[in-house]
């Protein structure tokens, strides 16, 4: 994480120095719901009914680097950690580890993920407002590819019996897929809808949302959109199936 924040650092010295670069910087809050399943030759056990897990908060960022670069540059990131207990209304096996129903059982997620969005953007009948920082026409179309990290750690124990062995699945994985988004301006707002998928042997991922920006003459940024993302992965004997999808709340800036 310190060398994320250094490396942001640099970029936005940069961009405070090169006058040809557009560069914007956002955070903010994101209320997102856990679901998804473990399923394997034993048993399957859902994240909502047999862990318990509902709603969580979590930070969220990005930067977008435009206009200099071809492609344009993207960074979105993410980072949830999350835990729960619950009463077992069934068997349920983990990892080739089993937990009898009835027995009280306490769990974590951290669930990491960064997308790195390469694009070119192709606007029709539009002009640029504030001194060429922003864009407002009827139409931008962004095509090009999301290299997408993410690192998912889940790991389950007994209550009932403290002797009994932690179970844990941890998930590294890296993908390439197809990115397109389709951005429209109207003045000062900015609406947008973007997505990206893609399906390679026994993994799956999928990411898409949409927001509303409104962008204010100084450089100030306030935005509301909703966000998807589910990945499915075979981790040696469990098909592991999660989702986090909510509301994001964002303020940033223009440089």
């Amino acid at each position: 994480m310190k060398k994320v924040v250094a490396f942001l650092c640099i970029l936005i010295l940069f961009g405070e120095m090169a006058e040809a670069v557009e560069l914007t910087l956002k955070a903010g809050l994101s209320k997102q719901q856990l679901s998804g399943s473990i399923d394997n030759i034993n048993a399957k056990s859902t994240f909502e009914n047999d862990f318990a897990y509902d709603t969580t908060d979590t930070s969220t960022f990005s930067l977008e680097l435009r206009d200099i670069y071809i492609p344009n540059i993207k960074i979105l990131y993410f980072n949830i950690q999350e835990s729960a207990s619950n009463t077992l209304q069934q068997d349920i096996v983990v990892a080739q580890n089993s937990f009898a129903k009835g027995s009280d059982i306490f769990s974590e997620i951290e669930y990491k993920q960064l997308n790195a969005l390469f694009y070119e953007d192709f606007l029709f009948k539009g002009d640029y407002l504030f001194a060429n920082t922003l864009y407002s026409g009827d139409l931008e179309i962004d095509l090009g590819l999301n290299a997408q990290y993410t690192q998912w750690n889940f790991d389950v124990e007994s209550l009932t019996n403290p002797t009994q062995p932690k179970a844990w699945i941890h998930i590294k994985s890296n993908l390439i897929s197809p990115y397109i988004a389709f951005k429209y301006y109207v003045s000062h707002i900015q609406i947008e809808l973007f997505g990206d998928a893609l399906a390679y042997k026994d993994e799956k991922v999928i990411h898409y949302g949409g927001d509303i920006q409104y962008h204010f003459e100084r450089g100030i940024i306030l935005s509301v959109g909703y966000t998807y993302n589910e990945f499915e992965l075979t981790e040696k004997e469990d098909d592991v199936t999660f989702n986090s999808y909510g509301v994001d709340f964002m303020f940033g800036y223009r440089f």
